[in-house]
């Protein structure tokens, strides 16, 4: 040990290399490491393994507790309620982050269970990173619609009581917030929205209306990804040129009055986006038509929606002569929106409806000079 220590003289390196003698009891490594890389090491980890962490040292006993990550999945069989909410109790009133902030919260369960008091205590610790994602204990299970038979209830799978979350009014005033995702939260903010910091925003099955999504857009100004899934409400989304949105996703439009056999009569979608860059429309069985009137500024395009089932082989919706043609003139409005694109990717029913179409084609004033990569789904 005595020679040990007497290497410290030999360079300024060595002059605390001692300490870290491998033979000595007493060290303990991990609690040296830095403050710093200690809070790295446990905010990548789920927080159940975060806890673990206490029983590798004295001094790592209590920092899963600072942990800015706060990450409640289904690590736990989702059934146990008690237990699962019980733990998300306990891991917020011992939260005891060194600068009171929470970088992410990330949390997925039954809403029947769900405690808004959870999504406060992150709005109170000035949340970054935000994605609330609930479920529907009762949700029918998806499944290929045989719509010849089918109801209501299966069609549009919310009826007018159904229920979900309502956003707190104060999450709409957290500047903080850089991205943000809620599932089975319906957003109705009754005064401006001040997310000044957000770029990131996904809505997934929620009513929407034309106010709520342009308070949004007025309260995000770098706003870049915007993503919807399976909602309804809107009939138009109209994003100004002053916007910073680069990417827009919509996946599976819904519509409350839509009845199988009708395509005539669907409502129509109608999207302006004249700044967007990247414009992604998914997934089948789609109970709206769709109209693009301003997409100039798109260098991608991904259009594999359709209205119906895609792995369904008699393709129910579109069975009549009238109905196709009809679906084929929404694809050529659509096709003649896009002539700027460099990545063009289109489904199944894209496809189908072309083939069937009695008019020209490719439509008049349609050209793809500019498209560098076309992907056809069949």
């Amino acid at each position: 040990m005595k020679d040990a220590v007497k290497t410290g003289v030999l360079s300024t390196r060595w002059k605390n290399l001692w300490t870290y003698n491998p033979n000595l009891s007493s060290n303990d490594y991990i609690s040296r490491l830095p403050d710093s890389i200690i809070h790295d090491i446990i905010s990548r980890l789920q927080k159940k393994e975060a806890v673990k962490t206490g029983v590798l040292s004295t001094r790592w006993k209590h920092l899963w507790t600072s942990n800015p990550n706060l990450t409640f999945g289904t690590f736990f069989d989702i059934r146990d309620d008690q237990q699962y909410a019980s733990f998300v109790n306990k891991t917020l009133a011992r939260y005891n982050s060194y600068n009171n902030k929470v970088r992410k919260f990330f949390l997925s369960c039954y809403l029947d269970i769900f405690d808004g008091e959870w999504l406060r205590f992150a709005i109170r610790h000035v949340v970054e990173n935000l994605n609330l994602f609930l479920l529907d204990r009762n949700s029918p299970s998806n499944k290929i619609c045989n719509l010849g038979l089918i109801d209501r209830t299966i069609c549009f799978p919310y009826d007018e009581e159904y229920i979900r979350y309502q956003i707190p009014q104060d999450l709409y005033a957290l500047s903080s917030l850089t991205h943000s995702g809620t599932t089975l939260c319906d957003h109705a903010p009754k005064a401006g929205v001040s997310w000044t910091s957000l770029k990131e925003l996904y809505i997934g099955r929620a009513a929407l209306t034309e106010d709520v999504i342009q308070r949004i857009f007025a309260g995000a100004p770098l706003l870049e990804r915007l993503e919807l899934y399976r909602c309804w409400g809107l009939n138009s989304i109209q994003v100004s040129s002053m916007s910073a949105l680069k990417e827009l996703v919509i996946r599976k439009w819904l519509d409350p009055h839509w009845r199988p056999r009708d395509i005539l009569n669907l409502n129509t979608l109608i999207i302006s986006i004249p700044n967007v860059k990247s414009l992604k429309l998914g997934g089948d069985c789609w109970q709206t038509k769709c109209m693009l009137l301003d997409a100039s500024s798109l260098v991608e395009a991904d259009l594999e929606f359709s209205l119906v089932a895609e792995d369904s082989l008699a393709i129910s919706l579109v069975v009549k002569e009238r109905d196709i043609q009809e679906y084929a003139a929404m694809v050529k409005k659509m096709l003649l929106r896009i002539t700027s694109v460099c990545k063009l990717r289109v489904g199944p029913m894209f496809l189908r409806a072309l083939s069937c179409s009695k008019e020209a084609l490719p439509p008049p004033g349609w050209s793809l000079q500019h498209c560098k990569s076309l992907t056809l789904i069949t």
